[in-house]
Order: C-alpha cells, then structure tokens, then sequence
C-alpha cells in the first residue's frame, strides 16, 4: 500500500487584520504583539496548527480587552457612584476586566499555554533509553 502525500499549508497560522477588530491604533499593535508572541510560543511547544486560529483569535481579544478593562479601573477605580443614585457601585468595566481574565485564564488552558496544562496539550517527548552492556549482550544471543 503506497502513501499519497496530500497537499497542504504549512501549519502557519496567518495573523489576522485587526484593523477590522479594533479602532484604536494602539489596541492593534497589543493585538499584533500578543499574536506574536502566542504563535511563537505554540510553534516552539509543537502545539501550533492552523485550526487553532480563532481560538488565538479570540484569545488576543480577551488580552486585549483585559489591558483595556485594567487601564480604566485603575484611572475609574473599582467602585463609582451611579449615575442616577450617587450611590456608589461596582465599575463596569471591573465586570470586563474580570469576564476577560476568565476567558483568558481558559483560553490558556486549552491552548496549552500555560505550563501546568501543556503536557494535556502536547505528547509527551520520551527520551532515548540509554544503552547497557545487557542490552549488548541480549541483542547478540538474538
């Protein structure tokens, strides 16, 4: 029985536009910075395919959003007073800094991205036994 190779792409994932996602300049230079570095980092864990490309996806939007989330809690801070009451509430966007840090935390996990789970990921790589004179002696009599 002959194998047929069949074509294919070469396992790259292609980066995204993220003028089409985000409006703000320097929202899709984080986006292209953390592509970079998740792509880099699943290529070198060998976990890296391309049907992967929207989990990524999805991942950097969480991240992204994340930044963004902690950025306005700092300046806004966790709670402020509503706008009809004056009593004070929990800020909106602390809602999204702790939605996107969940979707973050999972998106991680089944992209083995974290160390903790990359071995659920990706096969584990056994190391070459080392050679004995039993196994010398046993491969002769054979």
């Amino acid at each position: 029985m002959a194998l047929v190779a069949l074509p294919g792409g070469s396992g790259d994932v292609p980066m995204p536009e993220w003028t089409d996602v985000f409006s703000d300049a320097a929202h899709q230079a984080r986006a292209a910075e953390v592509w970079r570095a998740t792509v880099s980092e699943m290529r070198e864990a060998g976990t890296l395919a391309a049907i992967n490309a929207n989990q990524i996806r999805r991942y950097v939007v969480a991240c992204v959003m994340f930044d963004e989330a902690t950025a306005r809690v700092v300046e806004q801070g966790p709670v402020t007073k509503a706008k009809r009451s004056n009593m004070p509430s929990w800020n909106p966007w602390w809602t999204v800094l702790k939605d996107c840090d969940t979707l973050a935390s999972n998106h991680e996990d089944k992209l083995g991205l974290n160390p903790r789970r990359r071995a659920s990921v990706a096969p584990v790589k056994k190391k070459p036994r080392a050679a004995t004179s039993a196994d010398r002696f046993l491969a002769a009599k054979a």
